[in-house]
């Protein structure tokens, strides 16, 4: 018997190690202009789950050592219908030195508008989770916190940041974990007794 636990302990514990999501590091490429939804720079794919992680900069950073605009910055990603997408934004220093990131999900180049986030991570950082809905490109815009609909120019803050975009499989809900290991029991309690 303990050599079956043994087994069925190292199966699954080999299963969430190869079932454990890859991650994919970039940086905001400085000599392209993603300052618009229709030119975004893409930044990867999930098959089937994943992260990347993206390094970026919003305006006059590093007292004048980097320029960038001061528009939001625009990323493409590929990603399967029915997964939990989670997008994190994450500034160093806070809103006391301008560092306040808002964060947005368009549906596919130039799409609508499907959330966005202000300060719902962290401090004053951004937070934003949502159900892709279809197997496609998805955009995320990153800009400051008074840029209202992500328009150009409408960010005025300066500020280096990571954009964490992470997607998972849908959790399955605690009752039909439930009730499967309640099958799965009654299962072996019938094959027992025959």
């Amino acid at each position: 018997m303990y050599r079956q636990w043994k087994k069925l302990g190292a199966a699954v514990a080999l299963a969430i190690g190869l079932g454990a999501p890859s991650a994919q590091a970039a940086t905001e490429d400085l000599s392209i202009d993603n300052s618009t939804p229709f030119h975004p720079q893409f930044v990867g794919s999930f098959s089937p789950e994943g992260i990347i992680n993206v390094f970026g900069l919003r305006g006059e950073v590093y007292g004048g050592l980097i320029l960038d605009d001061s528009n939001p910055d625009f990323y493409a990603f590929i990603a399967d219908a029915n997964r939990a997408l989670t997008i994190t934004v994450a500034s160093s220093n806070g809103p006391n030195f301008g560092d306040d990131p808002k964060v947005g999900l368009f549906d596919g180049i130039g799409g609508p508008l499907l959330a966005s986030d202000n300060d719902s991570g962290p401090g004053f950082d951004s937070l934003l989770s949502f159900k892709t809905t279809h197997l496609g490109i998805y955009l995320v815009a990153v800009t400051g916190s008074s840029d209202l609909n992500f328009n150009l120019g409408g960010g005025s803050t300066n500020f280096p940041y990571l954009l964490t975009i992470k997607l998972a499989a849908v959790p399955v809900p605690g009752a039909a974990v439930l009730l499967g290991s309640g099958l799965l029991g009654l299962a072996g309690v019938k094959r027992r007794r025959s």
